[in-house]
């Protein structure tokens, strides 16, 4: 209905040749108008052509003043999902409708608290950010009328306008005014039998901890309240709890609780109720395993059950590869339903977290793999630095190539390179490394970016943190790109004795690796030889390794720099963990056990690999 102008035409002629055989008060027509209107404004679809505007406007214009402030908001609610905020603004019925609201406004103190309510609701909730002509006015009419009558507030009333304006994040929401709302509030909430409200003010106030602990009955409240939580009710608070950030002793108890409340009811939990709640577990770093795993059951059945919307599948993969679940079922699971529709639409970062997910869970599914290539292809133009960050790490960890897609986000990335963070950059370049990508102009473009935002600065690495740079050089080497003014940054004594020592045990080896890859390129580094004591420095962190990795440290320029405690590391005694040699990404990490083992001493070794790693340079 009222899908274009014509249609809206034909009901307002149809409606005039019916009054003309009838007897009809005036009240009753310009109800039967107004109507009409209210429905109009309600289809947003119906408003975006210009006969249309014009119709509207027009029975708009002639009967505003029987819009009382309900329905007046109600038209905002509807109008707010206009495709975009433009159309929104230059919408003439918007902007009568914004100069109307105004008026209201200024005038709210005289209305009813529900009607108060009723249209903040409508108006902060539906029209966030999009009310420029109302919104600094809504701000301080409303905390002067809800100050002022604060009195004749009920508890579920006050909740709902704090909660619209801290989904705003708005300033009304001072200490001040959220004071007088514990106080006003102090009693009411022992008092209140129902859940929204409760939940709604203490989410307000634990999203700002100093005003965390003024209110200790509403605490006490939402603990009493927790057998009567919907699971749908527990999935949204533990979700605005893990968005919000903030945890300490009492809200890690009260998560606690919820939890273990939600056990029992999960098998009245729909997709989108269990993905809230297995994202909260993987925000909150949730530690019991026996919960995880309920929770997983759970999944695998609601996954086996049909065609899954794709923001449920991607944030349950997300969520169980962050809780550290490698149990393969879910993933195939989660594959299946990205087979099983392969014309479907599926949003970009639905698509790369599921990748992420499958990375991380240790899962390859060549074929599923292909699926998400193909349909990241027709959108690799519009994918963002974060998304192209998350891509190729996933891709490079799992060792899967698709050279036509990397050619298209090297595309992409050489367009965005000038705005993507350090971060970003060293995990892309990474990921292209370990890829073997074929585009070498993306590198030396890489490689000229890093020096030009070096040189940029009064500090050579106030743009860079160490980490991020030192990624980004190694990734460069691997990648057979040597950059001179790299290397010798990153090997200058000054920055290997300031950062060598707060770097784990991967960036220190990568940070030798790249001090061999010169040597063996015979590439001067910082005017000459690393001194001495830098290279006991090396020889020291590389030799109290961490047992948890293997990290191999090379005696790469004779026994007289590492004259303490024989650093090296004896790769015969040390069991090679493929996954992190790849990581690595020299020709060491295909050496078998067995084959090193068959050398007999320590020159052959150091020979045998220093061979391998030319090679691969």
């Amino acid at each position: 209905m009222f899908r274009d102008g014509s249609n809206f035409f034909n009901t307002i002629a149809n409606f005039s040749l019916t009054i003309r055989n009838r007897i009809f008060t005036r009240q009753f027509k310009i109800g039967m108008i107004v109507q009409v209107s209210r429905k109009k404004i309600a289809l947003t679809n119906a408003i975006q052509t210009a006969d249309s505007q014009a119709a509207v406007m027009n029975v708009f214009l002639r009967n505003r003043c029987c819009f009382d402030n309900v329905h007046l908001s109600k038209s905002f609610k509807k109008l707010a999902k206009l495709p975009n905020e433009a159309l929104l603004i230059n919408n003439p019925i918007f902007k009568d409708m914004c100069k109307l609201t105004e008026t209201r406004l200024q005038v709210m103190s005289t209305r009813s608290i529900e009607e108060i309510t009723y249209s903040i609701l409508n108006l902060v909730t539906s029209c966030r950010g999009k009310l420029p002509l109302v919104y600094g006015s809504l701000s301080t009419i409303v905390f002067d009328t809800v100050t002022e009558r604060m009195k004749e507030f009920k508890c579920a009333q006050l909740a709902c306008i704090c909660y619209c304006f801290h989904r705003m994040n708005n300033s009304i929401l001072n200490v001040t005014f959220l004071n007088k709302v514990s106080d006003h509030l102090q009693n009411q909430v022992l008092e209140c039998t129902k859940v929204w409200p409760i939940m709604h003010l203490y989410l307000v106030y634990c999203s700002r901890s100093e005003t965390y602990s003024i209110n200790d009955n509403l605490k006490k409240r939402l603990i009493y309240l927790i057998p009567q939580f919907t699971i749908y009710q527990t999935a949204f608070i533990l979700s605005a709890i893990a968005k919000l950030d903030f945890c300490n002793d009492n809200t890690d108890r009260l998560i606690e609780r919820f939890i273990h409340h939600s056990i029992p009811i999960l098998d009245k939990c729909n997709l989108h109720d269990l993905s809230d709640l297995t994202w909260s577990l993987a925000k909150l770093e949730y530690p019991r395993k026996d919960v995880v795993e309920a929770y997983l059951g759970y999944a695998i059945k609601g996954l086996s059950s049909g065609t899954v919307n794709s923001k449920y599948f991607a944030k349950l993969a997300w969520s169980f590869a962050k809780l550290g679940i490698t149990d393969h079922k879910i993933y195939a699971l989660i594959s299946r339903q990205i087979l099983s529709n392969y014309n479907r639409d599926i949003p970009i970062r639905h698509l790369i977290n599921t990748a992420w997910a499958f990375a991380t869970g240790g899962f390859l599914d060549l074929v599923c793999y292909d699926n998400i290539s193909n349909k990241l292809f027709r959108k690799a133009d519009k994918m963002n630095e974060q998304d192209i960050s998350n891509i190729t790490w996933a891709f490079a960890l799992t060792g899967y190539r698709n050279e036509k897609l990397q050619n298209k986000v090297a595309d992409t990335v050489i367009g965005l390179i000038h705005h993507i963070n350090s971060s970003n950059l060293s995990t892309i370049t990474w990921g292209f490394a370990i890829l073997r990508c074929s585009n070498y102009h993306l590198f030396d473009i890489i490689a000229a970016e890093t020096i030009k935002r070096i040189k940029s600065t009064n500090s050579s690495f106030s743009r860079f943190q160490p980490g991020h740079l030192l990624l980004l050089v190694w990734s460069l080497i691997v990648a057979n790109v040597f950059s001179q003014i790299l290397i010798r940054i990153v090997l200058h004594p000054i920055f290997v004795e300031h950062y060598l020592k707060g770097a784990n045990k991967l960036q220190q080896c990568q940070l030798y690796q790249i001090h061999m890859a010169a040597k063996l390129k015979a590439i001067e580094v910082g005017g000459g030889l690393i001194p001495n004591h830098l290279y006991h420095l090396y020889g020291n962190l590389l030799y109290n390794h961490d047992k948890r990795h293997t990290y191999v440290a090379i005696e790469a320029d004779g026994p007289s720099h590492f004259s303490c405690n024989q650093p090296y590391v004896n790769l015969g005694q040390t069991v090679l963990k493929q996954r992190h040699l790849k990581q690595m990404g020299f020709a060491f990490a295909q050496i078998a056990y067995h084959e090193w083992m068959t050398l007999n001493n320590k020159d052959e070794k150091i020979s045998y690999l220093l061979e391998k790693i030319d090679a691969a340079l």
